[in-house]
């Protein structure tokens, strides 16, 4: 994933929370997407690493997390 900061707000923190899990990157720049995309690309182990570390985080139902930590 590439998250790009086009409107300001919870967007950024996805963005980053992703990015500090290393299984997406962020951007400042629509034109900085582009360079971002082809270097994820040109490297098939950041690729597969990205692809491994987002991997880890499929585990139940989203909706079903999310309400169990807001029913504490």
């Amino acid at each position: 994933m590439v998250f790009i900061d086009a409107v300001a707000g919870c967007k950024k923190y996805n963005g980053l929370f992703f990015a500090d899990l290393n299984c997406a990157q962020t951007c400042v720049s629509v034109s900085d997407i582009a360079k971002t995309c082809i270097s994820i690309m040109q490297k098939e182990e950041k690729c597969i690493a990205m692809r491994h570390e987002s991997q880890k985080l499929k585990k139940e139902n989203s909706a079903r997390v999310i309400y169990k930590i807001m029913d504490k």
